[in-house]
């Protein structure tokens, strides 16, 4: 169901900037929305409303360039054209865990290496359990381009999680 979805982007450089949305329904059609500079804001944020369904993709253009990633984007998909920015709904908020009552004891993880999925990795928590640890750090687990990056320390946006992680990539 479309709805009304804003874009903040910082670009204080920028002299112009659009944003460009592409339906799932309709993949062929692209509707491009200028953005507004925000005079509040010293003038390096941008601000677009543009009408948007999760799983439509979207991209950042400024000053005539090329299509950019939004770097506050919440997922991405891989498309011909390169990656692109994905609309979709906030993830669900979990009540924080009780505070550990011992010394943390931290198992760091590699989602790939361990499980090759965020399912995969709890089927076998059994054996972090049995090394005693009481805390897991997760490594990387941002979009990367997987071809040539086995470990995702270059990630191509913060907010957002690598698809082939999830067991149903839509809800990475």
């Amino acid at each position: 169901m479309d709805s009304l979805q804003r874009i903040t982007v910082h670009a204080p450089a920028a002299t112009h900037l659009h944003v460009f949305v592409r339906s799932n329904s309709n993949a062929s059609a692209a509707i491009g929305v200028a953005a507004r500079r925000q005079p509040d804001s010293d003038g390096g944020w941008w601000l677009a409303d543009v009408v948007g369904s999760a799983g439509d993709e979207y991209w950042i253009t400024v000053d005539g360039g090329p299509p950019l990633l939004d770097p506050s984007c919440w997922a991405v998909h891989e498309t011909v054209d390169g990656p692109r920015s994905v609309l979709r709904e906030p993830w669900e908020r979990s009540p924080q865990a009780s505070p550990l009552v011992a010394p943390p004891i931290v198992y760091e993880l590699h989602v790939r290496g361990f499980g090759h999925t965020f399912r995969g990795c709890v089927d076998h928590l059994d054996h972090v359990a049995a090394t005693g640890a009481n805390v897991v750090e997760l490594m990387p687990v941002h979009p990367f381009d997987s071809a040539t990056n086995y470990w995702g320390y270059m990630p191509l946006v913060w907010g957002a999680v690598h698809e082939p992680y999830a067991s149903d990539p839509a809800h990475a």
